[in-house]
């Protein structure tokens, strides 16, 4: 009976292991695909960290220009205030 018992107990521990074991490689799996969910979260957010930085670069250029192109209008806004006064004096 003893031996019986025995073997009842080592199946059943057996059993056990082999469930534990699947228990592990389902855990494996969710780890493995959580961990390609932030490996592609992670490039998503580099590539929007560099759209962000041309959009500023763009900004930035759009700025100069902007500032380049009234220093333009006000010395040829100053420039036709001169002739005028010129003309004026003609």
């Amino acid at each position: 009976m003893l031996q019986a018992d025995a073997v009842q107990e080592r199946n059943r521990s057996t059993n056990e292991l082999a469930e534990l074991k699947d228990h592990m490689d389902i855990k494996d799996r969710k780890i493995n695909v959580l961990q390609r969910k932030i490996e592609n979260l992670e490039d998503l957010l580099k590539e929007k960290d560099n759209q962000v930085d041309m959009a500023r670069a763009r900004l930035s250029a759009m700025q100069a220009h902007h500032c380049s192109s009234e220093g333009a209008l006000t010395s040829l806004e100053e420039a036709i205030g001169d002739k005028e006064k010129q003309m004026q004096q003609l």
